[in-house]
């Protein structure tokens, strides 16, 4: 069996991990996405507010979760 670029839509230049595993070789395409830190992820969200914390996100979750599961 043969496959064409196309076919996982590889480009040239993918880059790929190589595992050994029983039978022959298996290949995981690596992302092409650069490396990147949560403070520069979250500087798009343009979010001017006070900053909120660990509990009161858990909070908003769990208030949410709530009403999505009331409905």
């Amino acid at each position: 069996m043969s496959f064409k670029e196309e076919d996982h839509h590889w480009r040239p230049g993918t880059r790929f991990a190589v595992e050994d595993v029983q039978g022959g070789v298996l290949l995981k395409p690596l992302s092409n996405f650069p490396a990147t830190s949560l403070q520069s992820g979250l500087g798009c969200v343009g979010y001017k507010g006070v900053a909120k914390s660990l509990n009161g996100m858990q909070a908003a979750i769990n208030d949410e979760m709530a009403r999505s599961w009331r409905k």
